[in-house]
C-alpha cells in the first residue's frame, strides 16, 4: 500500500461565519435585542444576514440606520448580546470537523480568521470541538494563542 506524502509548512487559513459555522441565527438574535434595547421592531433573518460581512459596526450601522441610536453603545450591547446567545441556534456546517481532521493529518497548519472577537472565535471552535485543528484563531485584529496536537 502507497502511503500519501505528508504535507508541510503549507498554512490554511479559514474565515468562521459561512465557511465552518451558521450562525446567521444568532447574530439576529443579537441584532434584535440591541433593537428592542432602542425600542424598534426585530428585523427578518434574511435582513440581518444580508448585512452581515465587513464586521460588527457594519452590521450594526445597517441594521440601525436611519434612528437615533449610539453606535458605539450598540456595538457593546450587541457583543453582550451575541455572548450571551451565541451558541443558541449556531451549527457547525456538516463535513467541517472530519475535513479539519484530515488536513491536519496531512501536515497543514490551519488558522482562522473572523471578524469576531478573536475570543468569540476561539469560544466557538472549542465549542464545536474543534479548536484544537487550528494553530491560530485571528479576530477583530487580536489573537488567540497558538495550539499545537490533535486530542
Amino acid at each position: 500500500m502507497k502511503r500519501k506524502k505528508k504535507q508541510e509548512s503549507s498554512l490554511l487559513i479559514f474565515d468562521l461565519d459561512g465557511t465552518l459555522i451558521d450562525s446567521r441565527k444568532d447574530l439576529r438574535t443579537a441584532v434584535n435585542l440591541v433593537r428592542k434595547h432602542y425600542r424598534l421592531p426585530p428585523l427578518p433573518l434574511a435582513v440581518v444576514s444580508g448585512y452581515v460581512g465587513r464586521g460588527v459596526r457594519n452590521l450594526l450601522a445597517r441594521s440601525l440606520a436611519g434612528t437615533s441610536a449610539d453606535l458605539d453603545e450598540a456595538v457593546r450591547l450587541q457583543r453582550r448580546f451575541y455572548g450571551i446567545h451565541m451558541f443558541d441556534e449556531t451549527v457547525l456546517y456538516p463535513g467541517v470537523r472530519p475535513a479539519l481532521r484530515r488536513l491536519h493529518a496531512r501536515g497543514y497548519k490551519l488558522a482562522m480568521a473572523t471578524n469576531k472577537l478573536a475570543a468569540f472565535g476561539d469560544r466557538l471552535l472549542r465549542h464545536f470541538g474543534i479548536r484544537r485543528f487550528f494553530t491560530c484563531v485571528a479576530g477583530d485584529g487580536k489573537f488567540v494563542g497558538s495550539q499545537t496536537g490533535v486530542d
